[in-house]
């Protein structure tokens, strides 16, 4: 009897011991072995690398259950719950922009004697609206004054002009004969008196405006080195008035760019090619002048600042119908210089 007594309390401890071994070893299984502190880490790092570039971060990886011990890179909660991928929530894209730019323009005899010069500039001030991905619109106030280097002459609010006040329109195209793809820009130049009168030296009740496209199909050839060549037709609009001195005028300015990128935030380009206007009534070429330049491109605080400096020629080829005098195309009396200073916000 007593014998009985003490085999059925060793199997019931024997049945116990097998028991509590069962559970330890099950919650072993289970429960992620991520500690809370490389899960802090990695979600720093995924903010960090949030506010690095404002792109859309590639969700971390996700290690199922069994291999939450071996990985301190998956988030402790999506590791005990999933062992698909989280996508990540996409940056927001900032809709609206601001532009500020001044260009200031010299000739070969203001570069002689800068100091008792009197430079012109082309400012505008710009508002742009991002509709989606690949469009946007835009608005731009442009006016102009003369700025003086030298300190006899002080600067007064009487001296700023207005000019065109633009609307644009940016889009986005698949690239042309392996070309990158091609963003271009169309422009309307808005009629108005400030605007004629300092343009065109009167009013004009039959000038409507100004329509220009501005496109550039350009090829990387490597990471340094890239060419485009670029177009930019402009069509005056409104009905030809002979007392008022005005014609429908078709132009276009084109010329082939070569650039080279020092680093991501300076670039060098030269470039050349021509300038055509012709009467829109008949299309008879009025004048033709070949243009050349090289300048640098300098970006400054992730591209919120950019500076241009460039050296550009202007040479007549045609005048009021007629050719013009033979000439060297890089003769100095048609050198012309600028300096564009251009503000992002």
């Amino acid at each position: 009897m007593k014998l009985n007594i003490i085999a059925a309390l060793l199997l019931c401890a024997s049945v116990a011991t097998a028991a509590s071994e069962t559970t330890t070893t099950a919650t072993t299984t289970t429960a992620p072995a991520t500690t809370a502190a490389p899960v802090k880490k990695a979600k720093k790092a995924k903010k960090k690398a949030a506010k690095k570039d404002g792109a859309q971060v590639a969700p971390a990886a996700v290690a199922p259950v069994a291999a939450a011990a071996t990985t301190d890179v998956a988030p402790a909660t999506a590791a005990a719950t999933s062992t698909a991928a989280v996508p990540a929530a996409a940056a927001p894209t900032k809709k609206w922009g601001v532009t500020l730019l001044n260009e200031i323009d010299g000739d070969y005899a203001a570069g002689k004697d800068l100091k008792n010069a009197t430079l012109p500039t082309i400012n505008y001030v710009g508002a742009s609206y991002k509709i989606t991905a690949t469009e946007k619109v835009g608005l731009r106030q442009y006016y102009t004054y003369d700025y003086n280097p030298h300190p006899g002459k002080d600067f007064e609010s009487s001296d700023i002009k207005q000019s065109f006040t633009v609307a644009t329109i940016t889009t986005k195209t698949k690239g042309i004969l392996g070309s990158d793809d091609i963003s271009p820009m169309f422009w309307y130049y808005m009629p108005g008196h400030d605007a004629e009168v300092n343009n065109f030296k009167k009013d004009m009740d039959n000038f409507a405006g100004i329509l220009r496209a501005d496109v550039e199909i350009n090829w990387t050839l490597n990471p340094k080195w890239s060419a485009s060549y670029y177009l930019n037709p402009r069509q005056t609009l409104g009905a030809k008035d002979d007392e008022a001195g005005f014609a429908a005028t078709t132009r276009l300015i084109h010329y082939a760019n070569l650039y080279y990128n020092v680093s991501d935030d300076t670039q060098l380009y030269v470039n050349a090619g021509f300038d055509h206007k012709m009467t829109s009534e008949n299309l008879t070429s009025t004048s033709d002048t070949y243009l050349s330049a090289a300048g640098a491109s300098f970006g400054f605080f992730g591209g919120k600042l950019n500076i241009n400096p460039e050296v550009s020629v202007a040479t007549p080829l045609k005048s009021k119908g007629a050719a013009a005098k033979s000439q060297d195309l890089y003769n100095k009396e048609n050198i012309g210089y600028a300096f564009v200073t251009a503000i992002s916000l």
